[in-house]
């Protein structure tokens, strides 16, 4: 079970996160949202977490999304409908180990991103609900043609909201998506907390999760008790 906690503002408080076991960190580059992160900011943050290239490989290594083990866990780096070029210099600059497109994002803009970082994971997050589900799944079998190792990501749709709302998505679409995306590394987000992430690992048995508000004081300020609650009851083993 792949756990990434999306929306670290500081060095001090992503560090004690990490050293609790997660997987990823995710940064978020959306101006609009509470979590921004400044690019400086940013590149302190994954300063901190590069790894020596002498390091030996951990178990932890074999749920990487990235194979280039640049950093402590993978970091993800969030946009919404950001240029391109943007998109790119971020990411080669700070040499995410995957990207996170959570827009509105057409096929051909991901895949210019992906033509020119194409040893960065492309994680498609898509916020759906029972009207748009079909559209959803259609975009995203259209990027899984295109992009085979693409990771998609299910988020709650709220209007004039891209993520961290606290809100959850509706387990029939959750169910559904799954079905469609059979063999293909599926991420649940939206509303996640240490309460119901365990009911949902084991309802849906999707590859990985992904929690912001859920383990949070305040916006960008994880509860690192609510973080390690968080990792044991999605990882907790199930029969």
């Amino acid at each position: 079970m792949w756990v990434k906690v999306c929306g670290f503002t500081d060095v001090a408080n992503t560090v004690n996160a990490v050293r609790t076991g997660i997987d990823a960190v995710g940064l978020n580059f959306f101006e609009g949202s509470k979590r921004f992160v400044t690019p400086a900011t940013a590149e302190s943050i994954c300063r901190t977490l590069k790894v020596s290239s002498d390091d030996s490989p951990t178990v932890r290594q074999l749920t990487r999304l990235s194979l280039r083990r640049s950093h402590m866990v993978d970091v993800v780096g969030l946009f919404v409908n950001s240029p391109a070029e943007d998109v790119i210099r971020i990411s080669q600059q700070l040499d995410l180990d995957a990207i996170q497109f959570h827009g509105g994002e057409g096929i051909d803009d991901i895949q210019q991103v992906h033509r020119e970082c194409d040893d960065i994971t492309v994680i498609r997050a898509v916020r759906v609900n029972r009207s748009g589900l079909e559209e959803a799944i259609q975009h995203c079998r259209g990027l899984a043609v295109q992009i085979p190792n693409i990771v998609f990501l299910l988020d709650a749709l709220v209007a004039g909201q891209f993520g961290g709302t606290g809100a959850m998505v509706d387990p029939d679409v959750i169910d559904t998506f799954c079905h469609a995306f059979v063999g293909h590394r599926v991420v649940i987000a939206g509303g996640l907390t240490p309460e119901t992430v365990s009911s949902v690992v084991t309802r849906h048995a999707p590859w990985g999760v992904d929690t912001a508000s859920g383990v949070e004081d305040s916006p960008g300020q994880k509860n690192i008790e609510r973080v390690e609650q968080f990792i044991a009851n999605a990882k907790r083993p199930r029969c």
